[in-house]
């Protein structure tokens, strides 16, 4: 039987074997030499992004309506779905 030892450990208490292996690793965005290429990317992961669902917004703009006229056009949608239920 294998072994899983990440089916034992949480996010907040990690296997040792686990903590090691992070632990063993460089964080590279908390070194100088990176800080150029770390805030460029978060530039990409954040930014474009949030343009992108600002910009999806501006068609919809276009086909926004009034109390009145989508109470207007609700009233006649209803009225053809009785006289449709009439029929049958």
């Amino acid at each position: 039987m294998q072994f899983h030892p990440e089916f034992k450990s949480t996010p907040w208490d990690g296997h040792p074997l686990f903590n090691a292996f992070i632990a063993a690793g460089n964080i590279p965005r908390l070194e100088e030499k990176y800080q150029v290429y770390m805030a460029t990317l978060f530039f990409l992961v954040t930014v474009p992004p949030a343009v992108g669902s600002l910009l999806s917004v501006i068609p919809t703009w276009r086909y926004a309506l009034r109390d009145a006229e989508h109470r207007r056009v609700l009233d006649e949608l209803n009225c053809r779905r009785h006289e449709g239920e009439e029929r049958v």
